[in-house]
């Protein structure tokens, strides 16, 4: 003898699926390297970083590492802590070359960019701009 699958005819569903039971079982199968558009774990999130998949890292959000911190890490040989600022030197948030990135305090980076980049010694020429760059508070005096 077979099995029979009753169907309620109390039920409001009339034995088909919801979307949310629809969207689970599509979804259980496309996690992670099986969904189709996965590409290694990698993308620039919305604030135009390029962040990697790490969930273990502790310095994860939402299970991803924004890359200029791990390459700063790996750079220095320890864990950048939550005190400490990884800047771009070139302001190019996709270039996360170690020679672009300098870790700093939070306060000198605040102070660095209130300043309109005016740093000779990070950039190397008088007035600390790079040939081409145009700081973002030109025209505006500082008070």
């Amino acid at each position: 003898m077979g099995t029979y699958n009753f169907i309620n005819p109390l039920n409001l569903n009339m034995g088909m699926v919801t979307r949310q039971e629809n969207m689970a079982i599509l979804n259980a199968d496309q996690g992670g390297e099986k969904n189709r558009n996965w590409n290694g774990g990698a993308f620039i999130n919305k604030y135009g970083y390029n962040v990697m998949r790490m969930p273990k890292h502790p310095r994860s959000n939402g299970g991803y590492v924004p890359e200029h911190i791990l390459v700063a890490e790996k750079k220095l040989g320890r864990e950048i802590t939550v005190r400490e600022i990884v800047h771009h030197i070139d302001r190019n948030r996709l270039n996360n070359s170690p020679d672009n990135l300098r870790v700093m305090k939070r306060g000198e980076h605040h102070t660095l960019h209130k300043k309109g980049f005016k740093i000779p010694k990070l950039l190397g020429n008088k007035n600390g701009f790079k040939k081409g760059m145009i700081p973002w508070n030109k025209g505006r005096k500082l008070k």
